[in-house]
C-alpha cells in the first residue's frame, strides 16, 4: 500500500456567501476510487452541518416577555469552568456548569427576577457580569443567606443588551435545573397564591392525619396503620417539597434525594392501601404478595439511588411502581366482576389517578426528576381520597356488625349489642360539634339498628315544627299530621321529664316519640314508626336505650356549649377575654378567605383610668369599665371581635377592613368614649391601630405594632389615634395626625 500526501497541499478551509463552509482535503490514495472521496466529503459536510445547528442552538438567547414568565430550561448550555470567574483557581469536579444568555426589556417598569425550583439545590452559585468582571450570589442551602427569598434573584442588568450568566451546581439529578424569568410584578401575585394553596392543602392533610390517627388509636384496627403512614409519607412530601425545613436543618445531603425518596414511599403507601381496600389479600393473595413486593422494591431501589446516586436505580423504582398498579387495577377489575363493593368504590379512584399521575410523568422530564405542582397535588388528592374510601368502607362494615349482632339471639347478645351500639352513636373523637350533628348521629344510628323502619328528628323552634329524617314520605305524613298530635306533643314538652310515648293519629298511623332535648323556645323530639311488623317488644327496648344516650349526649353538650361559653368571657365587662379573643383572632387572621384582603387592630386604653380607682375605689372603676365596653361593643359591627386584654385595656379586631376604614372606626370609638357621661369624672380613651401586611402577618406581630401605636398615642398627650406603620395607606398620607 503507497499512500502519499502532498506536503505542499495543507488543508484549506475557506467560506462562501451564503453557504456553509466547504472543507477542502487534497489526499492521493493509489487504491481508493473517486466514490470513495465523495462519500468522505459528504460525511464531513454532515458533521460540520451538526456542529454548526449545535453552536447556533447553544448560543440562543432568552428574551424577556411581557406576556408572563419565561421558561429558561431550554437556553441553558453545559461549558467548561470559565477561567474569568475562577481566577486561577482549580474547578472541583463535581461541579457543573451552565451558561445562560440573556436580552432584558423594563418596558413593564418592573424588575426581573431569576427563580428557581422551590426546592433548593445543596449547591447553587450564580454568576452575574457587574463592572468588575462576576458578581457570585450563592442560593444553594450551603451558603445562601436566609434572610431573602432563597430561590430568586433579582437581575440588575442594563436593557437591550446580551448578558452572559454563569450557573454552578453540584448535582442537577434529580433536582434538575428548572429557572424561569419573572416580572417582580407578577411573580409577587403567582407566589401569594402558591403560599396559599400550598398552605390549604397542608392543612387538609394534617386535619385528614389527625383524624386517621384519632380513629386508629380508638378502633385499634390494624388497616388505619398503613394509612395513617400514607398520609404522613403524603404530608412530609408537601413540607420537603416547600424547601423551607432545608435551610432549617442543614447537612442533611442533596434536598432533591429527599423529596424524591418521600415521593416513592407515598405512592408505594397509596398502592399498599388501595390493595387493602379491595381486599386481594383475600380475593386474589398471589397479587396482593407480588404487590407487596413490587412496592417494597421500590422503595429498596430509591434507597439505593440515595446512596449511589445512580439514575438507573431510579428508573427502575418508577418501573416497578408502575408494574404495580398495573397488577393492582387488573386485580380491582377481577374482584369487581364478582360484585364486591369494596373493589368497586376503589378501581375508579385507582385508575384515575394513577393514569393521571404517569401520563404527567411519562410525557416529560424522563430519567425522573422531583414532582411539579400539580403532580403533588395529585399526590395530595389521592391521599384524601383513600381517608374518604377508607371512612366510607368502614362505615359500611359498622352498619353490617351491627345488623348481624341484632339478628342473633337476644340475652346472648345484648352486651355485645350495646358496644357496638354505643361506638356507632359516639364518634370516634368522644365530642360532637353541635346539636344538628347529634340528629344525624342519632338517625344513621336507628337506620343502622333497625334498616326499613322510619325514624324522625321532630325539632319545635319558637311555633315553627321542622322535620329531618332519611324517609321523605314517612316525614311527610308526620308533618301534616302535627296538627292532630300537637296538643300531646306540648303535653310531653311541657313536662320536661323523659317520657317515651305510644302515639296514633287518625289516620292509624302508630308514632313511639321520645323527649331528646328541651331548651327555651327550643326543643327536639324523637319519632319512630313502628309500622306493623313483629318483634315490637325487642324493637322498644332498643329504641328506648338509644334515646337514653340521646338525651345524655344532648345534655353534656349543652353543658359543654355552656362552659366553653363562660370559659371565652371576661367576667366583669361580659365580653371576650384574652385567651378566648387570640383563639378566635388567630383562626380569623389565618382563614383562606383573608388571603387577600387586609385586616385592622386597635389596642385601647381608657386614660388616666388610674386615678378613678384611686379617688372613687374599685366598684366605680368597675362600673366604668363594664359601661365602657358596652358603649364600644355597639359602635362595632356584628363581626368585629373586641376584649377585655387586661386591666383597662380593650383590643378590638377588624377583619376584612382596610387601613381607611379602620381609622374611622377608631375614631368613631374615641369620640365615643368622649360622649360618656355614666363615670365620676370626664372619659377619654387612647387608641392604636395595625394593619395586616407582608410584616405583620401574625397575631403577634400586628399585636406588638398596635401596641407601640398606642404608647405613642399616650406620648403625645392621649385622646387620640396613633397609626402603625403597616397602615401606610396612600389615602390616609394626606391626613394630619389625629389630635384630641
Amino acid at each position: 500500500m503507497d499512500l502519499r500526501i502532498n506536503p505542499n497541499k495543507n488543508e484549506k478551509l475557506s467560506l462562501r456567501h451564503g453557504g456553509l463552509p466547504e472543507l477542502q482535503v487534497l489526499m492521493i490514495y493509489s487504491f481508493c476510487s473517486q466514490r470513495t472521496v465523495i462519500s468522505i466529503r459528504t460525511l464531513l459536510v454532515i458533521l460540520l452541518t451538526f456542529v454548526v445547528s449545535q453552536t447556533a442552538r447553544a448560543t440562543a438567547v432568552a428574551e424577556s416577555s411581557e406576556a408572563g414568565p419565561v421558561k429558561l430550561a431550554g437556553f441553558l448550555t453545559p461549558v467548561s469552568a470559565p477561567k474569568a470567574i475562577l481566577t486561577g483557581k482549580h474547578p472541583e469536579t463535581s461541579d457543573r456548569w451552565y451558561k445562560l444568555r440573556l436580552n432584558l426589556n423594563h418596558s413593564l417598569n418592573s424588575d426581573w427576577l431569576l427563580v428557581f425550583r422551590r426546592t433548593p439545590h445543596k449547591k447553587l452559585d450564580v454568576f452575574t457580569p457587574s463592572e468588575k468582571g462576576y458578581r457570585m450570589t450563592s442560593l444553594g442551602i450551603s451558603g445562601h443567606n436566609r434572610n431573602s427569598d432563597p430561590r430568586v434573584l433579582k437581575l440588575i442588568l442594563p436593557d437591550n443588551k446580551i448578558h452572559d450568566i454563569y450557573l454552578r451546581v453540584d448535582n442537577a439529578e434529580p433536582n434538575r435545573l428548572n429557572p424561569s424569568l419573572w416580572p417582580q410584578s407578577l411573580y409577587m401575585l403567582d407566589e401569594y397564591k402558591n403560599q396559599a394553596f400550598s398552605a390549604s392543602l397542608l392543612a387538609l392533610l394534617l386535619l385528614f392525619l389527625i383524624v386517621t390517627a384519632a380513629a386508629m388509636i380508638y378502633t385499634r384496627h390494624p388497616s388505619y396503620l398503613l394509612l395513617a403512614a400514607h398520609l404522613l409519607a403524603t404530608t412530609s412530601l408537601v413540607v420537603l417539597y416547600q424547601g423551607n425545613i432545608f435551610w432549617i436543618i442543614k447537612g442533611v445531603g442533596n434536598p432533591g434525594f429527599w423529596v424524591l425518596t418521600v415521593a416513592v414511599i407515598s405512592l408505594a403507601s397509596a398502592l399498599g392501601c388501595y390493595k387493602n381496600l379491595g381486599l386481594l389479600a383475600l380475593f386474589t393473595p398471589k397479587a396482593d404478595r407480588l404487590i407487596l413486593w413490587l412496592c417494597c422494591l421500590s422503595v429498596g431501589f430509591t434507597l439505593s439511588f440515595f446512596v449511589t446516586q445512580q439514575i438507573l436505580l431510579l428508573n427502575g423504582a418508577f418501573l416497578l411502581i408502575a408494574l404495580a398498579a398495573v397488577l393492582l387495577t387488573a386485580s380491582l377489575l377481577t374482584i369487581f366482576s364478582q360484585g364486591v363493593r369494596p373493589a368497586k368504590l376503589a378501581l375508579p379512584v385507582t385508575t384515575t389517578l394513577f393514569l393521571a399521575l404517569f401520563s404527567s410523568w411519562v410525557s416529560k422530564d424522563w430519567p425522573r426528576v422531583i414532582p411539579s405542582q400539580a403532580e403533588l397535588a395529585l399526590i395530595a388528592l389521592q391521599s384524601m381520597l383513600i381517608t374518604g374510601l377508607y371512612w366510607v368502607n368502614r362505615k359500611h362494615k359498622n352498619r353490617q356488625a351491627i345488623s348481624i349482632n341484632l339478628v342473633n339471639n337476644y340475652t346472648d347478645k345484648r352486651q355485645v349489642f350495646d358496644l357496638a351500639l354505643r361506638k356507632h352513636l359516639q364518634p370516634a373523637n368522644n365530642a360532637l360539634a353541635d346539636e344538628r350533628a347529634i340528629r344525624k348521629r342519632i338517625l344513621a344510628t336507628l337506620d343502622a339498628v333497625m334498616p326499613g323502619t322510619p325514624s324522625m328528628i321532630l325539632v319545635k323552634n319558637k311555633d315553627q315544627w321542622g322535620v329531618s329524617s332519611h324517609y321523605p314520605k314517612a316525614a311527610r305524613i308526620l308533618k301534616s299530621s302535627i296538627e292532630t298530635i300537637e296538643d300531646e306533643l306540648t303535653d310531653i314538652i311541657g313536662s320536661e321529664q323523659e317520657h317515651h310515648i305510644r302515639l296514633e293519629d287518625r289516620n292509624g298511623v302508630k308514632y313511639w316519640i321520645f323527649l331528646l332535648h328541651t331548651e327555651e323556645n327550643h326543643h327536639t323530639l324523637l319519632v319512630v314508626s313502628p309500622g306493623s311488623q313483629p318483634g315490637k317488644s325487642l324493637k322498644w327496648q332498643q329504641i328506648t336505650n338509644i334515646s337514653t344516650h340521646a338525651r345524655t349526649l344532648f345534655q353534656a353538650n349543652q353543658q359543654a356549649r355552656f362552659w366553653k361559653l363562660q370559659a371565652s368571657l371576661d367576667p366583669l365587662t361580659g365580653i371576650l377575654n384574652r385567651r378566648a379573643f387570640t383563639n378566635e383572632a388567630s383562626e380569623l387572621l389565618h382563614h383562606p378567605a383573608r388571603k387577600n384582603s387586609q385586616s385592622c387592630l386597635i389596642f385601647i386604653d381608657i386614660d388616666d383610668f388610674k386615678q378613678i380607682n384611686d379617688r372613687f375605689g374599685h366598684p366605680a372603676g368597675d362600673r366604668v369599665l363594664s359601661d365602657m365596653a358596652s358603649r364600644l361593643r355597639k359602635e362595632l359591627r356584628q363581626q368585629d371581635l373586641i376584649a377585655r386584654y387586661g386591666g383597662e385595656e380593650f383590643v378590638v379586631l377588624l377583619p376584612y377592613t382596610d387601613a381607611v376604614w379602620g381609622v374611622q372606626i377608631a375614631e368613631r370609638l374615641r369620640n365615643s368614649a368622649l360622649l360618656y357621661e355614666g363615670g365620676p369624672i370626664p372619659l377619654s380613651i387612647s387608641l392604636g391601630i395595625a394593619a395586616t401586611g407582608p410584616q405583620t402577618n401574625t397575631l403577634d406581630k400586628i399585636l406588638k405594632e398596635a401596641d407601640d401605636a398606642l404608647y405613642q398615642a399616650k406620648h403625645l398627650g392621649k385622646n387620640r389615634v396613633c397609626r402603625a406603620s403597616s397602615c401606610a395607606d396612600m389615602r390616609l398620607s394626606a391626613h394630619e395626625p389625629e389630635k384630641g
